[in-house]
């Protein structure tokens, strides 16, 4: 109802306020990561870039032209391949770091690092090392075939060694296609955190598992919510609008998001999942509601004990956070 309405505007108001004066980086610095093309899109452009490179006029011999330009020609291929990458290089430790993220994405992307490399997938310092690799090849390679074709004995067998460069960094970059699909992966990933509109009161749904917040989210939010799927789990987050009449043509009045559930244990042990949820309490500046089912049907890892013991721990943990308790389930005997 309308009263509602302005706790949750009100206590909106307070967390932004809050926000703006603790932290100084806004949110979703993770969307300026540079967006990298499918290697194949690599290779094709910078054949195109290459073949832009002309003959010097200046020059009077005709081989002298041709060893210019076809050297010019394999170092212009190799510099295109490496450019994106030395971006990606130069970049991430940078966009990655504290001083450029607000700290729910620096708090994610750490949680995401994590989570990979529990999998045994690379980290951070893995994945650039990779591009790394590929790099250095690549430039050996076109500075090698540069030197090669300045120093042919003639215009033929210059142009051979510009073609002969193509042919082997397609093999190079075909042979080592994963890197470039790693690093694709590992950006859509980084992309795929969600970025909260501040310029709307948000609210974020907290408990045990199984409490019924995600169901909460999609009665009282328009149409079907978007579900967002973290890279480092298959479960998600389910982001939802609340709207006057809850048509999705009216103003949205609120944003609704649900977290993972938490279980009444130490930091050290709770994943992931559970981490964001507590990220996104201390970091975004939303009102909590606490969503309890002491009906005895959520499950052997939400008795009502542990779900008490969690709000309990919240609540001291976050007490300057604007709170609401809501029962879900309420309905049954």
């Amino acid at each position: 109802g309308e009263v509602g309405q302005e706790r949750v505007k009100s206590s909106w108001d307070q967390g932004i306020a809050a926000q703006q004066r603790e932290f100084a980086n806004p949110l979703g610095g993770l969307q300026h990561l540079l967006r990298l093309d499918p290697w194949e899109e690599m290779l094709h452009r910078a054949r195109k870039a290459s073949l832009l490179v002309k003959e010097d006029m200046r020059m009077s011999g005709w081989k002298q032209k041709a060893q210019k330009m076809y050297a010019m020609r394999c170092m212009e291929y190799g510099n295109t391949l490496c450019r994106p990458l030395s971006l990606i290089i130069n970049s991430y430790p940078r966009l990655l770091s504290p001083s450029h993220l607000h700290p729910f994405d620096l708090v994610v992307s750490r949680l995401l690092f994590s989570a990979r490399e529990r999998r045994g997938a690379d980290g951070l310092e893995g994945v650039l090392a990779s591009a790394k690799f590929l790099r250095k090849e690549t430039q050996a390679r076109a500075k090698a075939a540069a030197a090669k074709a300045k120093a042919a004995p003639s215009a033929i067998i210059a142009e051979r060694v510009y073609v002969t460069l193509l042919n082997d960094l397609n093999s190079l970059w075909e042979n080592n296609k994963q890197r470039i699909i790693t690093l694709r992966d590992l950006e859509k990933d980084l992309r795929r955190i969600p970025v909260l509109d501040l310029t709307i009161p948000s609210a974020v749904l907290v408990g045990s598992p199984n409490v019924g917040k995600s169901s909460l989210v999609r009665a009282i939010s328009t149409g079907t919510p978007e579900v967002q799927d973290y890279p480092f789990t298959t479960k998600g987050m389910t982001m939802g609008h609340v709207t006057k009449s809850n048509s999705p043509a009216d103003p949205v009045l609120c944003q609704l998001m649900d977290t993972p559930g938490l279980l009444p244990r130490a930091d050290e042990e709770r994943n992931e999942m559970e981490m964001l949820t507590l990220a996104s309490i201390r970091f975004l500046p939303t009102l909590v509601v606490f969503v309890l089912d002491l009906s005895g049907l959520a499950g052997p890892k939400s008795p009502s004990t542990a779900q008490l013991s969690i709000r309990q721990e919240l609540r001291e943990r976050f007490h300057d956070r604007p709170w609401i308790d809501i029962l879900s389930k309420a309905d049954l005997p």
